[in-house]
């Protein structure tokens, strides 16, 4: 599949998903023109950890592989309780006590994407949305992309065995994961993968957005 050279203009729907414990919001993006062949979900950060729609990363990303022909989908997580036993808990180890519903809402999102747009669809994950990967891998899915990957906080076994083509972008002071601990699980991936890192930028990757669209798009499995 061809990839645009040059960004089309896009629309933006506001959607919702219907998730066994909530409703969730998600915007679609698409071309203007034609139709996409293949799609992207995008799952953002822990909404404890700024888990927004407008996330720089995840608004960029959604923006951009639209403008290159996807079909595209973020959505936000359901309301995380924010009680400050809650919060302590999760800035010590990574997890607060409605994660399994996070899994739920992604694997929600990917249905309902899946039942709007035919063809490959590509898996990305920012953040805690990472971790989150593993579980909606299928039949359809074309790759993985992980974006500042939580390896030092969360269970990415699963990931590292599947033979799923994998991206890691990761940033080389990262506060969440030190470089070791993501060249580690590098190199212990099965193949097929590649690991951009990318200088002075940081796990929120504030001016480098731009970038992360251009890697994936040059990564793209064919």
């Amino acid at each position: 599949m061809s990839t645009p050279t040059q960004p089309l203009d896009i629309e933006e729907e506001t959607v919702e998903i219907e998730s066994p414990a909530a409703r969730l919001t998600g915007v679609l993006a698409y071309p203007l023109i034609g139709r996409p062949k293949r799609a992207a979900l995008i799952v953002g950060p822990h909404p404890l950890m700024g888990g927004r729609l407008e996330n720089n990363v995840v608004r960029q990303v959604g923006r951009g592989l639209a403008e290159r022909a996807f079909a595209t989908l973020r959505f936000e997580f359901d309301d995380a309780s924010a009680a400050p036993d809650v919060m302590a808990e999760f800035w010590r180890t990574g997890h607060a006590p409605d994660d399994p519903q996070r899994a739920v809402d992604s694997r929600a999102a990917l249905d309902w994407l899946s039942s709007v747009c035919t063809g490959p669809i590509l898996l990305i994950g920012y953040s805690f949305g990472a971790s989150l990967l593993a579980g909606l891998l299928n039949e359809r899915s074309s790759g993985v992309v992980l974006i500042g990957a939580t390896f030092a906080q969360h269970d990415y076994r699963a990931l590292a065995a599947n033979s799923v083509s994998k991206l890691v972008i990761a940033a080389d002071n990262d506060f969440a994961t030190p470089m070791t601990t993501t060249e580690q699980w590098v190199a212990t991936a099965a193949d097929p993968k590649r690991l951009v890192v990318m200088p002075a930028a940081e796990h929120f990757y504030r001016g480098h957005e731009g970038r992360i669209v251009e890697e994936i798009l040059q990564w793209l499995p064919r």
